[in-house]
């Protein structure tokens, strides 16, 4: 499965939330100056109650247009209990980065606190 496949099902201020296949939610924000989506997992409460805002935190995504991170690593597929756990001990996110994006050898990770009013 890869980006392609992704299913919009919400649309909010520049970014939307979806499906992959069945069972993996996730959300969708347009990065850089070509508009290249990136996708991180949320939990179907997150999916629930989508206000169109963009402010999931700090994810590793699952895949995005990028090339070479088109596929998605199903060892990074969480259930909504490890999702919920995760953020609880801030293990989501990664301290002490404040930039919107950043490579950490292991694929782009992006910041997604953005309120465009």
């Amino acid at each position: 499965m890869n980006y392609k496949d992704y299913k919009m099902l919400k649309v909010g201020n520049y970014c939307s939330v979806g499906m992959f296949g069945d069972n993996i939610y996730a959300f969708e924000v347009l990065t850089g100056f070509a508009d290249i989506p990136a996708y991180i997992q949320i939990t179907k409460k997150e999916f629930d109650d989508f206000t169109g805002n963009c402010d999931f935190g700090e994810r590793k995504t699952l895949c995005s247009g990028y090339k070479g991170n088109a596929e998605i690593d199903v060892s990074m597929i969480l259930t909504d209990a490890e999702i919920e756990q995760k953020k609880k001990d801030k293990s989501l996110w990664r301290s002490g980065v404040y930039a919107k994006e950043y490579y950490d050898g292991q694929g782009v990770v992006f910041l997604t606190i953005l309120h465009i009013n």
